[in-house]
């Protein structure tokens, strides 16, 4: 129960993606991300916004992790390290246990909703 809405709904949360850089040339699918890192500046308003019309919870993967520039770290630009998969898996899981925590507490007895 502690992962339900009060409506009996699953919680939701909504992850915005880190944000990404112009793949260099040399990579394979350049051409099917170019402009990307420029829309990727501005999703985290819109996901926050998104995710307040629809009444759930929201974390921005660019608070704790970026996705390593390919000219000066090599890559693509556009895909998560090992690092950064790590640093995001710790971030949802705090927010998890956070929303798990909350709701708890909102169902103590004797607590009004």
């Amino acid at each position: 129960r502690a992962g339900l809405s009060r409506s009996g709904a699953p919680r939701v949360l909504l992850v915005c993606p880190a944000a990404t850089h112009e793949p260099p040339d040399s990579c394979a699918f350049a051409e099917s991300f170019k402009g990307a890192a420029v829309k990727s500046v501005g999703l985290a308003e819109e996901y926050a916004a998104q995710a307040a019309a629809l009444g759930v919870e929201c974390l921005d993967a660019n608070a704790c992790t970026c996705i390593p520039d390919p000219v000066l770290f090599g890559g693509d630009g556009i895909h998560l390290s090992v690092d950064n998969c790590a640093d995001i898996g710790t971030m949802v899981a705090a927010k998890v246990k956070d929303m798990f925590a909350t709701r708890i507490l909102l169902n103590l007895p004797g607590h009004s909703h």
